[in-house]
């Protein structure tokens, strides 16, 4: 406005940019009322909610004592609850199995045979005793891994697995190697190792006999099951190629190793 008005001033006989000058005072003028309107408003605003600070404080209170209540009664339910969740869960019969101790399965599952085995057994005197390399040929990965899970689940079916016996018997010798201590136990591994290192073949046995009598209960019983399905596969090893020999390398690592240091 003020450069209007020295151009004004500079001609006054430009009448256009007087107009202009005078057009531009009035945007002025409004815009400063404007202006002054919002901050009236704004005042206002702020002076209703000084005056309503207390009904807000209110609130706000009511909402964290509401809040304060639904959390002490979702605590004194979840207090009368977990015991109850705690109590189910160690009563629950199926556990997994791979890689937990044997003792622990047996105890949870109330059963003298661990699960694995003895339904890995099962199934291969149906459809595997004639199955050529038997424990030696690699099953498929995702069978493997697939009938494993069912195992872990305590839900198998027969009918599934019948066609492909690789697969359990990977999933028996998995079973055992996952296992934390191996069947015939760290503590007589040296006893194991030099019993089998005899050469006279009637020491060598009692020796292994006098070795397989110091193992544990579970342990024992679990080992007897496994060499008597072994002993009855060797029945069929012209067919199926699993000679004692056979059956003792590829399942001797799985049955017995060194615990490692540290």
């Amino acid at each position: 406005w003020q450069q209007s008005a020295k151009s004004s001033g500079l001609s006054s006989n430009l009448q256009p940019s007087g107009a202009k000058a005078d057009a531009l005072r009035e945007e002025m003028e409004e815009a400063a009322n404007r202006v002054e309107i919002c901050r009236d408003q704004l005042s206002a605003d702020m002076y209703s909610f000084v005056a309503k600070e207390i009904d807000y404080a209110n609130y706000f209170q009511t909402l964290i004592e509401v809040q304060a209540e639904y959390h002490r009664k979702s605590l004194a339910l979840l207090q009368n609850v977990l015991p109850q969740i705690k109590a189910q869960q160690e009563a629950w019969m199926e556990k997994p199995s791979f890689g937990k101790p044997l003792e622990e399965h047996l105890a949870v599952s109330g059963r003298e045979i661990a699960f694995p085995v003895e339904a890995c057994v099962t199934m291969l005197l149906e459809c595997g005793m004639q199955e050529e390399g038997l424990f030696r040929v690699a099953p498929s990965a995702s069978k493997l891994k697939k009938l494993k899970a069912a195992l872990d689940c305590c839900v198998v079916d027969v009918q599934e697995y019948s066609a492909d016996p690789h697969a359990i018997a990977g999933a028996l010798k998995s079973y055992l190697r996952e296992l934390p201590e191996p069947l015939m136990t760290f503590e007589l591994y040296e006893e194991w190792i030099q019993a089998s290192n005899i050469p006279e073949q009637e020491k060598r046995l009692q020796a292994l006999w006098n070795a397989c009598e110091k193992l544990p209960k579970a342990n024992y019983n679990n080992i007897r099951y496994l060499i008597k399905f072994l002993a009855k596969l060797t029945e069929y090893q012209d067919m199926n190629k699993m000679t004692p020999s056979n059956v003792a390398i590829v399942l001797g690592p799985n049955l017995l190793w060194p615990q490692a240091e540290g």
